[in-house]
């Protein structure tokens, strides 16, 4: 099974305060010159032409001021001159802005921009955190940051659940968006997938070998996961695992893969 890698450790020590204070939790630093169309980062290159390139000041936004430990953040990030290794990623507010190198060696988990929907997730520990965008993975520098607490969950999930009950069948191909919870306890690698319901019940590996897709949790105490269902049509499960290295499972709900409309 594929894994997918979220965070990124690299040595560093320099540190520098931002020149302009923050503003309402939004700190924005001095950008790197513009770069052509041709180097800039998919997601901002349908804004530039080869006769103008309009400058946009680069800044982060959350969908919420404040987390419960493992939640899902959803980041909008805009602005001009962010290379394709551009990056925004979860670092304690404690850490000194400005080098791009700190913020790599601090981080709690990140996101390239390029990747598409952006979204972190809400460190364990309580406290003050930043979301902040570097321009550059290579010698680049912090160019925004939006500040966000994660506060204590009053309700912290104990039991695993699968928020999603089938009104009928699904077509065969589409996409579907589950939501779960799960223990902060999980693994990293524990898992959501999509896996015929003939399959035996319990053990992971047995599933792992039989699943026709899946996603990992990350960590997340509550989320989504969006998984494309099978082309052949038949019975199926929506099967949750606590992790990926000899794990079990825990929780199930069945549902019917139809043919596609028009089929």
């Amino acid at each position: 099974m594929r894994h997918f890698v979220i965070g990124l450790t690299l040595l560093g020590t320099v540190g520098c305060t931002p020149k302009t204070p923050p503003i309402e939790g939004q700190t924005t630093l001095p950008t790197s010159p513009t770069p052509t169309a041709a180097s800039a980062s998919p997601a901002l290159r349908a804004s530039q032409s080869p006769s103008a390139i309009e400058v946009v000041e680069p800044g982060v936004t959350l969908n919420q001021d404040s987390y419960l430990p493992g939640q899902e953040i959803e980041v909008t990030v805009t602005g001009s001159g962010l290379s394709e290794s551009a990056w925004v990623g979860v670092v304690p507010s404690s850490i000194p802005h400005g080098s791009e190198e700190d913020n790599d060696s601090n981080d709690l988990g990140y996101v390239r921009i390029r990747e598409g929907a952006l979204h972190l997730i809400a460190p364990k520990e309580p406290g003050d955190y930043d979301a902040r965008l570097n321009d550059s993975d290579e010698d680049g520098k912090e160019v925004a940051s939006r500040t966000f607490k994660v506060t204590v969950d009053p309700s912290p999930i104990v039991e695993p659940k699968i928020l999603w009950a089938p009104t009928g069948p699904v077509p065969a191909g589409s996409e579907l968006s589950i939501e779960f919870e799960a223990p902060l306890s999980y693994s990293e690698n524990a898992w959501i997938g999509v896996v015929p319901s003939a399959t035996a019940h319990g053990e992971e590996k047995v599933n792992d070998e039989a699943q026709r897709g899946y996603q990992h949790l990350n960590q997340r105490s509550r989320g989504k996961v969006v998984l494309t269902m099978p082309e052949e049509v038949g019975s199926y499960d929506v099967r949750m695992f606590d992790s990926d290295d000899g794990g079990k499972e825990v929780g199930s709900v069945s549902f019917e893969v139809s043919e596609k409309p028009g089929e």
